[in-house]
């Protein structure tokens, strides 16, 4: 018989075929060889139409995934649509790649995962794991879960010694306005608000990997 492709025999109309070694292909059948997958490509699995398991070939993307012809990892800190998996690049001149992503949340996957999935807590379906699951309310970049319980008297005191400081600033700068004015400590403080405000938001204003 022919092998069918994923095996391959020394001889022909072997009866028994030999499956391809973890890192190596064949997408074609009746060979006597498995193809070895090069180093920053890795192997997408396919269907025929009589059902059969095929693989083909594909590159990874230069960011974001880590491919060394056997295993691919990710990065960290980056997402890509879950349908496409693995993501790769075509074989066309230039390749079209699976767009990759820069998280805005810690719910993506770790550094060195295999599998593009969000963490718990966090939404699997949505873009970039940027939306917190049922049960989670959002804190800064991370999705914490919710205990039911009210705030504790711990961050009340906060929020009311900051409450305090705040409305002391103000005060203050009222009562000093005109010499904070000559001075042009106003124009100095929206300087560097706006570079806070920049510097903050980097991620989310520049998440695309080009």
């Amino acid at each position: 018989m022919n092998c069918p492709s994923s095996s391959y025999s020394n001889v022909t109309n072997a009866a028994e075929c030999t499956e391809c070694e973890i890192g190596r292909f064949q997408n074609q059948e009746g060979q006597f060889f498995c193809r070895g997958v090069k180093f920053g490509s890795t192997l997408r699995e396919s269907k025929t139409a009589e059902g059969v398991a095929t693989y083909i070939e594909v590159r990874c993307p230069t960011v974001g995934v880590e491919c060394n012809g056997e295993h691919l990892t990710y990065t960290g800190d980056v997402w890509h649509n879950p349908d496409d998996f693995p993501p790769g690049c075509t074989l066309t001149n230039p390749p079209v790649c699976t767009p990759m992503y820069v998280c805005v949340t810690d719910g993506c996957p770790e550094r060195g995962a295999e599998t593009m999935a969000c963490k718990v807590g966090y939404k699997s379906d949505s873009p970039i794991c940027a939306v917190c699951d049922e049960g989670y309310f959002p804190q800064l970049r991370t999705c914490k879960k919710c205990d039911g319980s009210g705030p504790s008297v711990a961050s009340i005191a906060l929020f009311v010694v900051a409450l305090l400081v705040v409305l002391g600033l103000v005060a203050m700068v009222v009562r000093h306005r005109r010499f904070l004015a000559s001075t042009g400590a106003f124009a100095h403080a929206k300087i560097l608000v706006s570079f806070a405000t920049i510097m903050l938001t980097v991620d989310s204003q520049f998440g695309i990997i080009w």
